[in-house]
């Protein structure tokens, strides 16, 4: 009983873990996960948390005297802001550079399936120190005819 709900509980936390992919990115539940993810990134500590909450009581209170007189949010926290939406930048950027170079980066092709890309990677890896003349010779045209 123990072992079964043990084996639950880790496919349980391996689902919450998985990234989304296709349709689901959209989901409410991935919104829902990025929203908590973004949350713990906050460094709030508790005596920040109860000037808020104090700040945003006396502002309900005298809402319509002050509409507009005050700025609830301090400077530190609009720094925190623009340093997280900073980084979020910069790993978009860092996917997409990795997305590219995938296509850029990619070696040439001298394969006509997977098989034959795996035994083509084996035989240069072995003979290509050997054949590399004879393959320059043969992309000048130059080669050794006997």
């Amino acid at each position: 009983m123990a072992e079964s709900q043990e084996r639950e509980f880790k496919e349980a936390e391996k689902q919450a873990n998985r990234p989304y992919t296709g349709w689901e990115v959209h989901s409410v539940n991935n919104a829902f996960r990025n929203y908590n993810k973004h949350l713990d990134n906050l460094p709030y500590t508790r005596e920040e948390l109860e000037k808020a909450s104090l700040t945003t009581q006396n502002l309900e209170k005298d809402a319509s005297t002050r509409y507009g007189a005050t700025d609830v949010e301090s400077k530190n926290n609009r720094r925190r802001m623009a340093l997280e939406e900073k980084e979020r930048y910069r790993k978009r950027q860092e996917g997409k550079e990795a997305n590219v170079s995938r296509f850029v980066n990619h070696p040439e092709v001298n394969y006509i399936n997977s098989k034959n890309m795996y035994y083509n990677r084996t035989l240069e890896k072995y003979y290509g120190a050997y054949t590399n003349d004879l393959k320059l010779s043969l992309e000048r045209g130059t080669s050794i005819q006997k």
